[in-house]
């Protein structure tokens, strides 16, 4: 069973999570953590992670602390400016990252 955190809870990010969802159902994933800044902003998702018992994270770095080790693969939809530093860091934490294109701003970051 693949182990997947997420960063955000709407966007793509909610896209990301509702797949997961239905993946986690068959029992081919299990979502260890969600990081998710604006919790007002989205009740429904917040109410699936309570119903699947889903952690939820008030910051990527709490996040990153927790799963460290139990996280196969981080989801990262998140701002282009953001790519590199979040994926640096969930790859010195041993998670696999997903990134969206483009991987990053400037070509000397890659």
């Amino acid at each position: 069973m693949i182990r997947v955190c997420v960063v955000g809870a709407s966007g793509y990010s909610a896209a990301h999570l509702w797949s997961l969802f239905k993946q986690a159902d068959k029992g081919a994933v299990a979502i260890r953590g969600v990081a998710v800044l604006n919790p007002a902003d989205v009740p429904e998702m917040m109410d699936q992670f309570a119903r699947r018992g889903i952690p939820v994270f008030s910051s990527y770095d709490s996040m990153l602390d927790a799963v460290r080790g139990e996280c196969d693969l981080m989801c990262l939809p998140v701002p282009i400016h953001l790519h590199v530093p979040m994926a640096c860091r969930a790859l010195e934490a041993g998670c696999n990252v997903l990134v969206e294109k483009p991987l990053c701003a400037v070509l000397d970051e890659v």
